[in-house]
């Protein structure tokens, strides 16, 4: 999020989606010593790659490769929350994941809410457990951003991918509560009264600087 925030483009939207899995991670499963940063036997956690290891990565085929290896400490996440901009993923994509890694010869686990801390904790259990193939963790996100992409205003990307009435929607819709607030008075302001409040709500913010 912070790299979203300091490059002034993009979408925060995974890493958000993320965070249980990596408080998860680096709480419960990952072995390392801050003390020791090069220590040859620690978890290596990899958030990202280039577009040329990406490249590569794929001509070699490496998740049939992993299969066949039996690379039983390695670990994938795949964040399946069935959603683009522009719709469903199954306007594009009908493909069954998990069927297709356990043809590579992968241990294939599901997480069916993200958010929950015990399924996230079983999984990585049954990971950890596997001894000889590599694991896939499917985890499933209950949509939260139905209205929202960059922001509700103008910004470094452009014009909002929507538009303005949708807030008009959501002050419409029984028992949600929408906040609306500025960044600035996000922290202390929106977010205490957002984590304490029990019925659903929705956030309204504009997380880049407004153009006139």
């Amino acid at each position: 999020m912070d790299a979203v925030q300091a490059a002034r483009s993009g979408h925060p939207g995974t890493p958000m989606a993320m965070a249980p899995a990596a408080y998860c991670l680096w709480h419960r499963v990952l072995r390392f010593d801050p003390d020791d940063p090069i220590w040859p036997n620690r978890d290596r956690f990899v958030l990202s790659v280039t577009l040329d290891d990406i490249r590569c990565f794929r001509q070699l085929d490496g998740r049939s490769l992993a299969g066949h290896l039996r690379l039983a400490n390695l670990c994938w996440i795949h964040d399946d929350n069935r959603i683009t901009i522009e719709g469903a993923t199954s306007l594009a994509f009908t493909e069954d994941v998990g069927a297709r890694f356990v043809a590579y010869g992968w241990n294939v686990t599901r997480v069916s809410d993200a958010n929950d801390r015990a399924m996230l904790d079983r999984s990585f259990a049954i990971f950890t457990a596997a001894t000889d193939r590599p694991t896939l963790i499917i985890m499933e996100l209950p949509v939260v951003y139905i209205f929202t992409h960059d922001s509700i205003g103008v910004g470094e990307d452009g014009p909002t991918h929507q538009p303005v009435e949708h807030l008009a929607s959501l002050r419409a819709i029984p028992g949600l509560i929408l906040f609306e607030q500025q960044p600035a008075a996000y922290r202390d302001e929106v977010l205490p009264p957002a984590v304490k409040a029990r019925a659903a709500n929705g956030r309204a913010i504009q997380r880049q600087e407004s153009r006139s």
